[in-house]
């Protein structure tokens, strides 16, 4: 199969819905996030993908799940509304945190680092799933309705 397509999989928004902490994180989501996660401190498998870019990223030899870490995307397949995958975002020195993309069985599919200012300022929302749409009632509307109550 296409690795184009392949890496790009989980972008497709008829077959995954994606969320982001800064944008839209329903806590069902979340607690699903939470439950496909490994425990910390077990050794996590890493990818092809991973260990081709280990080197010119300056990426560690083997990792395992970190400790203390923040949910910051998750990838969840429409069909079976499962988590795909999801990306936690650890401290690993004072210089500078570790993001980490795991799959289902809990492989390192990829991994960057992330200065601990990074405020997501590239963040594309569009890839993502938005928050539901409030509608604002006027004074005169709501008026209407408390009296139909």
């Amino acid at each position: 199969m296409n690795d184009l397509l392949l890496g790009s999989e989980h972008k497709n928004k008829t077959l995954y819905s994606r969320y982001h902490k800064d944008i839209y994180m329903p806590e069902a989501v979340l607690k699903a996030a939470e439950h496909f996660l490994p425990h910390a401190g077990e050794p996590l498998p890493l990818s092809v993908h991973y260990h081709k870019v280990r080197a010119a990223r300056k990426l560690p030899k083997s990792i395992y799940m970190p400790y203390a870490y923040h949910i910051i995307d998750v990838t969840v397949f429409k069909a079976a509304n499962a988590v795909f995958r999801v990306l936690v975002r650890a401290p690993w020195n004072r210089d500078v945190d570790i993001g980490l993309v795991l799959e289902g069985d809990f492989e390192i599919v990829t991994a960057f680092w992330v200065s601990p200012g990074n405020g997501h300022e590239t963040l594309d929302k569009a890839l993502y799933e938005q928050p539901p749409v409030v509608e604002e009632l006027s004074d005169n509307e709501t008026k209407v309705l408390e009296g139909i109550e």
